[in-house]
């Protein structure tokens, strides 16, 4: 399985053209502030939104596909935690195509199991994540797309996700996720692609992408023994 292969990508937000690629066996952190295009780009990537640029999943390019080889293929999680429908937790989950045993193993996985059949629109903001998170996980595709997986969950619960894609990269996956969090993304992906103002500013390892140069010019912050705080102006 070659990679997912994006070059010249035009959208609306994004800043001219990007290109980017994510092999298999890889976690790639998307990084940089709000309104940075993250979002934008991992929906061209899923194939939802349309523009200039091609997308070349494997060997195929993602506008020849089919929406079920698609789905087969990628595995998209949005950023937002709202569920529309007042469904199961398991019923959300089952929207994978996977079977019920599947769907099972992988709400264990996230410890989702003793809410299998409570309606998603009584949970928790985190514990909704969860759930959207074992649907995208349930199916195996070969390359996940997440927007924030680790938003509005615990430290813990944040470790066990950063966990899980690595397990998934491990069976051969490709991961490209995006995050606020730059010490998790330093020091749980393999790459940072770091974007601003549309554009991709910095991409390669987390240490040479998380420089101070780029986290003043890009953030307008700088390293703070182990956290941060606001660079001088």
């Amino acid at each position: 399985m070659s990679g997912l292969v994006a070059r010249g990508i035009a959208r609306p937000y994004l800043a001219g053209v990007l290109d980017i690629a994510v092999a298999p066996g890889e976690v790639v952190g998307l990084i940089g502030p709000n309104g940075s295009g993250k979002t934008t780009l991992l929906r061209a990537l899923a194939g939802l939104s349309v523009g200039e640029g091609s997308i070349v999943v494997g060997d195929k390019a993602l506008d020849a596909m089919t929406s079920s080889e698609r789905a087969r293929r990628i595995a998209y999680m949005p950023a937002g935690r709202r569920v529309d429908w007042p469904m199961r937790a398991d019923d959300i989950v089952a929207l994978s195509g996977v079977d019920a045993s599947r769907v099972a193993e992988t709400l264990a996985r996230v410890g989702m199991s003793a809410f299998a059949g409570r309606r998603v629109d009584t949970l928790s903001t985190g514990e909704r994540a969860r759930v959207l998170l074992a649907r995208v996980l349930a199916g195996r595709a070969d390359w996940l797309l997440l927007d924030e997986p680790t938003a509005n969950l615990d430290p813990g619960h944040e470790l066990d996700v950063l966990a899980m894609l690595r397990a998934e990269a491990t069976r051969g996956a490709g991961v490209l996720a995006s995050f606020h969090n730059l010490t998790l993304a330093e020091a749980h992906c393999d790459r940072c692609v770091l974007m601003a103002g549309g554009r991709i500013v910095a991409d390669g390892a987390p240490g040479a992408v998380l420089t101070e140069a780029n986290l003043a010019a890009v953030y307008g912050i700088a390293r703070d023994g182990a956290g941060w705080r606001r660079s001088a102006s």
